[in-house]
C-alpha cells in the first residue's frame, strides 16, 4: 500500500503527545518491563503455553496493553484467518481474526520508544518461554520459533528493526455453537538485538497506583437491536459472505470488545469498515504460545490474543484508502469528541472487559449488502 505523501511532520502529533502522556507510565503497558515482572508461564498437557499471574483471588490471564497501528494483511471479515483456504467452514472450524500491527506512521520519538520497548518485552517473554519448554524437551528435537514479533517474509532472510517488525495478533475463536466464553536443537532464540529505550530513565516501574477502570458503557444499537457482547451475528451478516465456503448449522460470531473512534461497540461484522489498515488502535492482549509436533519437529508460535481494542485516530494514511460508507449512527447529530476528550479516558484506561448483564442474549440480522 503507498503512503500518502501530503503527510507532514506534525501529522497525528496532538494524538501522538497525548497517547504517550496517558499511557507511558502504566503498570499494565506492555513496553513497561513491570507489566510481566510477576508472570507465570503455564503448560497445557500438550504443551500450548499461557501466560498468568497470581492475585488474591487466584491465578487468572495476564492482561497487557500496547499501542499500535494496524497493518495491510488485517483479516476480519467473514472467513477470518481462513480467507486462503478451500475447505468448508464447518461449526466445528476454528476461525480467529488476525491482527498484525506495526509502527504508527511518522511517529515521535515518544511513540517509537514505546513501540521499541513494546518489541524488547516480546523478545524477552519469547527467550523465556523456550527457555521453560528446553527443560521437557529432547535435545535432538529441531525447533521452529514463531516469535510474538517478526520482520516481514521469510524467517532469517531480514532482520527485525523497529521499523519493520510486525507484531502478530489474534483473537478467540470467531464463530462458537455456546455462549462467549536433522539441525540440532532445541536453540533458545537468540536476541533480535534491540535495545530497551532510555524514555524512562533507568526503567524505573511506576509509583503511580493504576486508576480504576471506567464504568461499562451503555449498549450500543444498529437498527432497533441492541448491540452487547452478548450479541450474536449470523455468516452472511458480513458484507464479504460467500455462501459456497460456509456449511454453519449452530455456530454463530460473537460479539469482541473492540470499539471505534467515539468508544462504542463495531458489530463484528463491520470491523472490516473501522479497523482497515493505517487505524491507530490501543490494545489489551494475554499472551500465548502454541506448540504443534510434526514427524518429530515441533513449531512454537507465540501469539498475542487480542481482548479488546480501540480505535484512537482513523486519519486515511494510505494512498488507495476510500472511507467506507457507513449509515448515519442514532448519534450521528452530537458531535465528536475531540482527540483531547477521547484520550482524557485514559486516565483510566485498563479495558477489562464490561461486566455483563444477566440478559437474554439478543440476536440481530444485519442489512445485508
Amino acid at each position: 500500500m503507498l503512503l500518502r505523501s501530503d503527510l507532514d511532520d506534525n501529522f497525528r502529533k496532538v494524538v501522538y503527545e497525548l497517547t504517550a502522556d496517558r499511557v507511558g507510565d502504566l503498570a499494565t503497558l506492555l513496553a513497561n518491563s513491570e507489566s510481566v515482572a510477576d508472570a507465570i508461564i503455564d503448560a497445557d498437557s500438550r504443551g500450548h503455553s499461557n501466560w498468568n499471574v497470581k492475585t488474591s483471588e487466584g491465578v487468572r490471564e495476564l492482561l497487557v496493553m500496547l499501542i499500535g497501528q494496524v497493518d495491510e494483511g488485517v483479516r476480519i471479515g467473514s472467513a477470518g484467518n481462513k480467507a486462503r483456504d478451500t475447505a468448508l467452514i464447518t461449526d466445528k472450524s476454528r476461525v480467529k481474526f488476525t491482527i498484525p500491527l506495526v509502527l504508527p506512521t511518522k511517529p515521535p520519538p515518544a511513540i517509537h520508544d514505546i513501540f521499541l520497548d513494546t518489541l524488547v518485552t516480546l523478545d524477552e517473554q519469547v527467550v523465556l518461554g523456550e527457555a521453560k519448554c528446553a527443560a521437557t524437551l529432547d535435545p535432538k528435537t529441531k525447533v521452529e520459533v514463531r516469535a510474538f514479533a517478526r520482520a516481514p517474509g521469510f524467517p532469517g532472510v531480514v532482520d527485525m528493526t523497529v521499523d519493520n517488525a510486525v507484531i502478530h495478533m489474534s483473537t478467540e475463536d470467531v464463530y462458537t455453537t455456546s455462549a462467549k466464553t536433522v539441525t540440532p536443537g532445541p536453540v533458545t532464540p537468540a536476541s533480535t538485538g534491540l535495545q530497551r529505550s532510555s524514555r524512562r530513565g533507568k526503567n524505573e516501574p511506576s509509583s503511580t497506583p493504576p486508576a480504576a477502570p471506567p464504568p461499562p458503557p451503555a449498549p450500543e444499537f444498529v437498527g432497533t437491536n441492541p448491540v452487547t457482547l452478548d450479541t450474536t451475528y449470523a455468516a452472511s451478516d458480513f458484507m464479504d459472505y460467500d455462501p459456497a465456503r460456509f456449511a454453519l448449522t449452530k455456530a454463530r460470531a460473537i460479539q469482541f470488545d473492540f470499539r471505534d473512534i467515539d468508544n462504542k461497540l463495531v458489530p463484528t461484522p463491520m470491523l472490516s469498515e473501522v479497523f482497515r489498515p493505517g487505524t491507530f488502535v490501543v490494545c489489551t492482549c494475554r499472551l500465548s504460545m502454541w506448540k504443534f509436533v510434526n514427524r518429530g519437529e515441533e513449531s512454537h508460535t507465540y501469539q498475542l490474543i487480542v481482548r479488546s481494542m480501540r480505535v484512537i485516530d482513523d486519519t486515511p494514511v494510505y494512498a488507495d484508502y476510500t472511507r467506507p460508507v457507513v449509515p448515519p449512527s442514532p448519534s450521528a447529530g452530537l458531535s465528536l469528541r475531540t482527540p483531547q476528550k477521547r484520550l482524557a479516558e485514559f486516565d483510566a484506561l485498563d479495558f477489562s472487559t464490561p461486566v455483563k448483564k444477566p440478559a437474554v442474549t439478543v440476536k440481530t440480522t444485519l442489512r445485508k449488502r
